[in-house]
């Protein structure tokens, strides 16, 4: 049951206080009109109780079989360790539901493509949680190169340096670069989805993948931990529009400086700056063209805002943004980003930067969607 009526979502992982589905997809699902928060599933049944109070959702769930085959339940969203993430949503495919999985999609390219797969051959609508794609500051940086703002692009850089958040006790297992919880396979992927998505996709990439924080600490009496997931990467890439892309992503002990992306084309050049995430926090937008005499702001048009004031400040924003593309596809049809074919690519691109490392540097071309 959708036609005129809200679309009654149910999430996998949204303890009350905890973690990023409580934090952002929540309220992104509290705000929006086209939404009804109708189930919440965690791994003990009294946390999903007091979850389900806290929000006003009708049903609480500890077994996330009973929750996606529910008819109370149109969206599964999958909020939780990526290990999970591949049998939750074959399981909400298999019982026709729509999804939102949150990123990374899975721990292998292998289990992604099944799930892209799956939702293909299922016909339901799947998302992907690259939430950057959807930023109106990110759509409108794409329009205005998309328009020739900047002419032809020529050369472009990103940067994002910040401190290594998850270097602490209680978050040990980030330090094996298998589990997937590392610079890489979050930061990086998501920040080069948004680079690619306004400089019109990758061709060839180069990269340069290391650990230079090895040993983290550990809980009191215990002996520090050996890392081996990456903290800093290094990528050269040519772009489909022409320009040649510099970017470096750092977690660093200390002092870190944020996020600032720069395009420089024949007529001008735009500049994305925040102090955070660029997937996470609204950016600043500069431009200037050739007989501007410095930059100049840039307005985000609010026809790019569409979800409710209210989310500006925090890390629901963006995903908000995420749903309210999803409910226009699950109500029309329509093809819509970013999908699961979306993070397939991602992990393309990835698996392209991880030969390259491996093979001292040398240029990859990035495998072809199938």
């Amino acid at each position: 049951m959708i036609s005129g009526q809200p679309i009654r979502a149910g999430i996998v992982g949204a303890s009350v206080n905890r973690g990023w589905g409580w934090r952002s997809h929540v309220p992104a699902l509290l705000a929006l009109p086209d939404y009804k928060l109708n189930a919440i599933c965690t791994a003990h049944q009294e946390t999903a109780e007091a979850a389900a109070r806290e929000t006003g959702a009708a049903h609480a769930f500890s077994d996330y079989h009973a929750m996606v085959q529910s008819p109370e339940v149109d969206l599964v969203t999958v909020a939780v360790r990526v290990p999970w993430h591949r049998e939750m949503v074959l399981a909400a495919i298999e019982a026709g539901k729509h999804v939102y999985c949150e990123w990374p999609m899975g721990a292998s390219i292998a289990e992604v493509e099944e799930m892209a797969a799956a939702a293909r051959s299922a016909g339901v609508k799947a998302m992907v949680g690259l939430q950057g794609r959807s930023a109106p500051w990110v759509q409108h940086l794409k329009e205005l190169v998309q328009q020739g703002y900047v002419g032809r692009p020529v050369t472009a850089n990103a940067k994002f340096t910040t401190r290594h958040n998850y270097m602490r006790p209680g978050l040990s297992w980030a330090a094996k670069r298998a589990n997937g919880n590392h610079l890489l396979a979050i930061q990086t992927a998501h920040m080069l989805d948004i680079v690619s998505s306004c400089l019109g996709g990758f061709r060839e990439v180069a990269a340069y993948i290391t650990t230079n924080q090895r040993e983290w600490p550990a809980a009191e009496g215990n002996e520090p931990v050996i890392a081996d997931a990456p903290d800093c990467v290094l990528v050269h890439a040519k772009c489909a529009s022409g320009a040649v892309l510099s970017a470096y992503f750092a977690f660093v002990p200390a002092h870190g400086t944020g996020w600032r992306f720069e395009v420089f084309g024949d007529k001008g050049a735009l500049v994305a700056s925040s102090p955070g995430p660029a997937m996470t926090t609204p950016n600043r937008l500069q431009g200037g063209q050739l007989d501007d005499g410095e930059f100049q702001d840039l307005e985000v048009p609010s026809r790019l805002i569409r979800v409710p004031p209210g989310l500006e400040s925090g890390t629901a924003f963006h995903v908000a943004h995420n749903y309210a593309r999803l409910a226009e596809a699950i109500r029309g049809g329509a093809d819509f980003e970013p999908s699961f074919d979306s993070g397939l690519q991602v992990y393309r691109l990835l698996a392209a930067l991880e030969r390259s490392d491996a093979e001292g540097g040398r240029w990859q071309t990035i495998d072809a969607a199938s």
